[in-house]
């Protein structure tokens, strides 16, 4: 028997106003570590750009880790440094405000065993761009919530997000099923009635 963890949706919630359309932000929080493929992103984002050059688009990168100094050269190769801001670890309360300020959230591990910083984001109303690896497609229903993409693919996942920055409506749609999709299957009150139950059926077997 499997009980997922749940989201504390009195925290992580649509924002109350639609984002301004300038800049288009693109954003994940991720330690900054080869597995969790920032590296990826930041591959993707540079593409993206490639595709709309004349758009004022931003990547924020919420996080640390061994990897920051590679990520940091990777972007002035890259030559995207103004479009790319590192803003560091965040406080566990800050992290609902920063995901409300994304238009779309990347999450382009190279393994996640489960994926609860998508959820997160798809609380959020957030369409996430995710890698079809680990436990990511469980928590994201492709073409629905999000999109998966093959791992380490990030000419497929510049593509997915150009589609979600060209189709506002599209967007719209992601952004609802997300959050209704984390509503009906992993909030807190539904993942602590479900645990109820497991212990519920083991003292009635017991």
């Amino acid at each position: 028997v499997v009980t997922p963890f749940g989201i504390n949706l009195s925290e992580y919630y649509p924002p109350a106003r639609p984002l301004p359309k300038i800049p288009f932000v693109i954003g994940t929080v991720k330690k900054l570590d080869p597995l969790y493929g920032v590296d990826t992103l930041i591959r993707a984002f540079a593409t993206l750009r490639g595709l709309l050059p004349t758009h004022a688009l931003l990547l924020k990168i919420a996080g640390d880790g061994p990897q920051k100094s590679y990520l940091l050269d990777l972007v002035r190769e890259l030559g995207i440094s103004a479009q790319v801001e590192f803003v560091g670890c965040l406080p566990q309360d800050q992290v609902p405000n920063f995901l409300r300020s994304l238009h779309i959230f990347g999450c382009l591990s190279r393994s996640e065993s489960f994926g609860v910083a998508a959820l997160e984001a798809q609380a959020c109303g957030v369409p996430v761009v995710a890698s079809n690896v680990g436990g990511l497609p469980e928590v994201l229903k492709d073409n629905h919530t999000g999109y998966l993409v093959p791992e380490g693919d990030y000419q497929s996942a510049a593509k997915s997000m150009y589609n979600l920055f060209m189709n506002r409506d599209l967007r719209a749609r992601i952004s609802g099923e997300a959050c209704r999709f984390v509503t009906s299957n992993y909030s807190w009150e539904m993942t602590a009635r479900h645990l109820e139950r497991i212990y519920t059926k083991a003292v009635e077997k017991g």
